[in-house]
C-alpha cells in the first residue's frame, strides 16, 4: 500500500475572499483527496467512479456558481474565465467515459493533473476574481 500523504492541502493562501467560492474549492480539496485515498487504497474500479463523479459534480456546479457570480458582477474576464473552466472539463469528462468503460486507468499523473489544474487556477483566475468582487485593485 502506498502511504496517504494527501493530495492537496487547503491553505489560506487560496483564499479568494468570498466565502460561498471559498467553501467550495474546500470541497473540491477534500472530495480530491478522497479520490486519491480510495486510488491509493486500491479501492475497485466501481468505487473510484463514485469518488471521480462526486468530484466531476462538485465542479461542475462550482463552475455554474462561479460563472452566474461573474455575469451578475459584470466581471470583465468572464470569457477567458470561462475558457479556463470548459478547458478543464473537456479533459476530465473525456477521462471520466474511458475510464467508465474500462478504457483507461485512474492514475498518479492524473491525480496531479486535476491537482495541479484546481490549484493553479484557485491562484490565479479565481484570487483575480475575488480582487475584482472585493473592490481591490489586482497588482501588476
Amino acid at each position: 500500500m502506498i502511504p496517504n500523504v494527501g493530495l492537496m492541502r487547503w491553505l489560506d493562501l487560496y483564499s479568494t475572499g468570498i466565502e460561498t467560492i471559498d467553501r467550495q474549492h474546500e470541497n473540491l480539496t477534500d472530495l480530491l483527496n478522497c479520490l486519491n485515498e480510495a486510488w491509493r487504497t486500491g479501492k475497485g474500479h466501481d468505487v473510484l467512479l463514485f469518488r471521480l463523479d462526486q468530484f466531476l459534480d462538485a465542479v461542475g456546479a462550482h463552475f455554474r456558481d462561479e460563472e452566474t457570480l461573474m455575469q451578475e458582477k459584470a466581471y470583465p474576464d468572464l470569457d477567458l474565465h470561462r475558457a479556463e473552466h470548459d478547458f478543464l472539463l473537456v479533459q476530465v469528462l473525456q477521462f471520466r467515459t474511458q475510464f467508465a468503460n474500462t478504457e483507461v486507468e485512474l492514475t498518479e499523473s492524473m491525480l496531479d493533473f486535476f491537482r495541479d489544474w484546481l490549484r493553479d487556477h484557485i491562484l490565479i483566475s479565481d484570487r483575480r476574481l475575488g480582487r475584482f468582487v472585493l473592490g481591490i485593485p489586482t497588482p501588476r
